[in-house]
Parts: structure tokens; C-alpha cells; sequence
């Protein structure tokens, strides 16, 4: 259901994605939020911890204000055990949508006919040389590259499908897909080692890059997303993932207000 949800949102633009998904989420977490706590509690909670800052910001002896502290962090901690469980129930179907995100915003696909590049950047200093082929796709630039500054980049361009490009280096190779659309879709445009969660949950790819390789990581160079086009903050662009955070955090407070969840 939540899947198909978001194959749906797939007519607007990032942005607008971003802004109903963002408040989806947030009336999802403010609804179980709102059921599995103890509201009367809460309101109650919230209404001690609010006393205890003021007087804690009014009173001027140390000792008291210790003792205060003391008080404000156990209803704090009485505050995020009675969340537990909310988080507990919220946190999967989170997860799908961080993943569907990753997968269909993180990235602008490629386009018919539009020139992108793939490359092969390397752990430390090499200076050889690397090649790339591909049956499909059109390849502008020498299908042997040297190897600069870490890095072997191709220019490639080719015409509405998925098409697969084969990296060598030495007596390595490694296979990577693109997908050229005018729709929203594209294909993990990036190969790496393995990197593990606690040594047992595999983060990275099915087939990683051998751990004893001079390669870093295999790309088709895909162009992130950005949400606000070229608005900038300090030289700062945002992505997918600040804007999704920055409109939960706009969206949560009114509706937490309006739903009266405390």
C-alpha cells in the first residue's frame, strides 16, 4: 500500500513529492503517536516539564537548580519511554519510504540522447590505465582512459532502455547499469567495497569491489537531485534528504497542534 502510494506521487515533481510524502509521514507518526500513549499523561508531563524550565530559569541558587535539573531530565526520560513504542511501529514503514526516496530522488536520470559520464575512482596514487565497454550505449570519449588525479572518466550517451557498461582495471571487472528515461528512474549508479552494519547487515551491493582492490568505487555519474533548483545557502544546495527533513519538521508541529497530541 505504502509503495504503491508512492509509484503514484511519481506525476508530480521532486519537490512536490517531497512536500506530500513529508506530510504523509508526518500524520502517519502523529496518528500512532496519538494511540499509543497515555495523552492524559502527557499533557500532564508536558505541562510539569514546562514549570520546572521556568523555575529552573527563575531560581538563582545552584543547588536548587541541580535538584531541578535532576527532576526535568526523569520527566524527560518518562516523555521518550512512553514514545518507544510509537517509534517501535512507525520505524518500518519509515525505512521503505527512506529507501523508495533513495532510489527514485537521490539522482536526475539520465535522458535520451543526453551526454553522461562513468568512472572508476581509485583508493591512492595509480597511474595506469582503465578501460570501459558497452554493446548498447555510444562512447565519446576513448574506451581506454588514463588514470588522473585517482579518477578514469568516460563520456557515453545512448537511447531509451537499460544498458550495462563493464569497467576493467588490471585483471578486474565490474558491471554497472544505467537506465536512460524521461521518467523518474534509475538504476544505483554506484559500486563500492562492502561496508557492513556491526559486521552483519550488508549496506552496500550484492557484489561488492574485491576489499584488496586499488578501486574505490565504479559510477555512472549521475547529477543529485535538487529539490529548490539552484537556490543556495552558504554555497549549500539542498538535497532530497534535508528537504524531506526540513518539511517534516514545517509539517509535524501544526498537525501535532491540530490533531491535540501532546
Amino acid at each position: 500500500m505504502v509503495l504503491e502510494f508512492l509509484d503514484i506521487i511519481k506525476v508530480l515533481p521532486p519537490v512536490g513529492a517531497i512536500v506530500l510524502i513529508s506530510f504523509f509521514i508526518s500524520i502517519l507518526i502523529t496518528i500512532v503517536y496519538k494511540f499509543t500513549t497515555n495523552q492524559k499523561f502527557m499533557k500532564e508531563l508536558h505541562a510539569e516539564m514546562k514549570s520546572l524550565r521556568q523555575e529552573i530559569k527563575n531560581t538563582k541558587d545552584t543547588a536548587q537548580a541541580t535538584a531541578l535539573n535532576k527532576r526535568l531530565m526523569e520527566k524527560t526520560m518518562q516523555q521518550v519511554m512512553q514514545s518507544m513504542k510509537s517509534t517501535f511501529i512507525t520505524i518500518i514503514p519509515i525505512f521503505m519510504i527512506f529507501g523508495w526516496l533513495s532510489g527514485n530522488l537521490a539522482f536526475a536520470q539520465v535522458t535520451p540522447d543526453t551526454e553522461f559520464t562513468a568512472s572508476i575512482t581509485f583508493d591512492n596514487d595509480v597511474t595506469s590505465t582503465a578501460s570501459i565497454e558497452s554493446e548498447t550505449l555510444q562512447i565519446l570519449t576513448n574506451k581506454t582512459e588514463s588514470i588522473n588525479q585517482n579518477t578514469a572518466l568516460w563520456k557515453l550517451k545512448g537511447e531509451q532502455g537499460t544498458h550495462e557498461i563493464l569497467y576493467t582495471f588490471e585483471d578486474e571487472t565490474y558491471a554497472r547499469d544505467v537506465i536512460i528515461t524521461n521518467d523518474w528512474q534509475y538504476a544505483d549508479p554506484h559500486l563500492e567495497k562492502e561496508r557492513t552494519l556491526f559486521g552483519i547487515i550488508n549496506l552496500g551491493d550484492k557484489n561488492p569491489i574485491k576489499p584488496d582492490s586499488k578501486i574505490k568505487r565504479v559510477a555512472v555519474d549521475l547529477q543529485p537531485t535538487r529539490p529548490f533548483g539552484n537556490f543556495e545557502l552558504f554555497g549549500w544546495k539542498p538535497g532530497w534528504l534535508a528537504t524531506y527533513f526540513f518539511f517534516t519538521l514545517l509539517l509535524t508541529f501544526p498537525i501535532r497542534k491540530l490533531m491535540k497530541v501532546h
